[in-house]
């Protein structure tokens, strides 16, 4: 990926900071959906296309989602669309990451290299590199 779409997607992450308000709304910017806005914005696709608009809550959600929750749809968007899986350290801005904060998962976006940030209930949280679980770079 050229150094120009990197930096848009680099922009769209910190717009998406810049508008996460104090709480979430299940079906419009939890973690899943606020995480791959800026692929939808930048590169053009949806990655979360399959699930937007069907839910409004967590357990919504979680229906939606099915049974492997949203580390499989994680990995099935990253073959879908090719993505490559690499070391949350080598991230860059836009790369998708999985969380796991007690027994649930959570999608991040990668901000700069070495810290990802993530939706949560109280606007946005930033997280090192060593926090998620996997990466997934996404061009």
């Amino acid at each position: 990926m050229d150094a120009k779409l990197r930096k848009r997607l680099e922009q769209a992450v910190l717009d998406g900071m810049a508008s996460a308000g104090p709480t979430i709304t299940w079906g419009k910017d939890e973690c899943g959906l606020w995480a791959v806005e800026p692929i939808r914005i930048v590169l053009g696709y949806d990655p979360a296309e399959k699930f937007r608009d069907r839910y409004r809550t967590r357990r919504g959600a979680m229906r939606v989602l099915g049974k492997g929750g949203i580390a499989a749809a994680l990995r099935s968007a990253a073959r879908r669309y090719g993505w490559r899986k690499i070391d949350p350290a080598k991230a860059q801005p836009g790369d998708i990451g999985l969380v796991q904060i007690g027994p649930t998962y959570g999608l991040t976006v990668c901000r700069a290299r070495g810290w990802f940030v993530g939706r949560s209930e109280q606007g946005f949280v930033a997280l090192p590199a060593e926090a998620q679980r996997m990466a997934w770079s996404v061009g």
